[in-house]
């Protein structure tokens, strides 16, 4: 699973893992909000789901 979060400069690419975010307890969408708390530009990207 790769989320991609692009602004016009830079871009940043994070990939997940979600069997990890599972066993620690931890849901795509808290992790996709914390992202967008601590950045200052909101992304524009997509998430990707290419299981």
């Amino acid at each position: 699973m790769k989320f991609l979060l692009v602004a016009v400069l830079p871009a940043v690419r994070i990939e997940l893992n979600p069997t990890v975010l599972f066993n620690q307890g931890i849901a795509l969408d808290t992790v996709r909000k914390a992202i967008n708390n601590a950045n200052v530009r909101r992304p524009l990207g997509y998430l990707n789901d290419e299981q």
